[in-house]
């Protein structure tokens, strides 16, 4: 909670192909974003992990990069669940036009 409001955090790990100098343009994108229909972003933190692996037979200790990124809440849900949910409807499309015409 930041305040008196909650924050989403997504997580991002350097292992499923993100890479850092994308994942640097995406924060500079995602500061630049200011609009109504926008949840803010607040900030990111990385953080890198040591994993036991086992590496061609031998026991190693990997790296694992992540990146945590921090929004305001949004009550309703992540915006994929309704475009990519069972539960499509025409309303949805409707208010989805809605925000990109406003955009």
């Amino acid at each position: 909670m930041v305040g008196k409001g909650m924050v989403a955090v997504k997580k991002l790990s350097k292992t499923f192909g993100v890479h850092e100098n994308k994942f640097h343009k995406e924060v500079e994108c995602l500061v630049k974003a200011k609009h109504k229909n926008i949840v803010r972003f607040l900030g990111y933190c990385s953080d890198t992990q040591g994993i036991p692996a086992n590496h061609e037979g031998k026991f190693v200790m990997a790296e694992v990069q992540n990146w945590l990124l921090c929004f305001e809440f949004a009550s309703n849900g992540s915006l994929d669940k309704y475009i990519n949910g069972n539960d499509r409807t025409v309303y949805f499309y409707l208010f989805l036009s809605n925000v990109i015409t406003a955009i």
